[in-house]
């Protein structure tokens, strides 16, 4: 079910109306980290480094989901040229390699 924003979600799973929800690390890891939420399993090959008491949804026996988040998306107006895309393309490849973003990433828990 959609939501306008995380916050949202997370009061309605804290407040009993909704029953889970799957969530970037980012927003999970404090929730959990802070013990308002309790995490399930996480959608990974291996243990996050952030949260290793909590199982991978394979460990969790839940073999047949995929739902990584990757927030990493790069949206543009449609009928943006394909040279602009380019551009933009090659542009956010060069910021993403950059070691401030790559531990800007890490400290979120998001995979870089």
């Amino acid at each position: 079910m959609p939501y306008k924003g995380s916050s949202l979600i997370v009061a309605d799973v804290m407040g009993g109306h909704v029953d889970f929800f799957i969530a970037a690390p980012s927003i999970a890891i404090p929730q959990v980290t802070g013990k308002t939420l309790k995490a399930i399993a996480i959608d990974a090959p291996e243990r996050s480094p952030y949260l290793p008491g909590v199982a991978t949804m394979r460990e969790a026996g839940i073999n047949n989901v995929e739902a990584q988040i990757w927030a990493r998306n790069c949206l543009r107006p449609a009928g943006t040229p394909p040279d602009v895309i380019n551009q933009l393309h090659a542009a956010a490849l060069r910021v993403l390699a950059t070691d401030k973003v790559k531990a800007e990433f890490d400290r979120d828990g998001s995979p870089s």
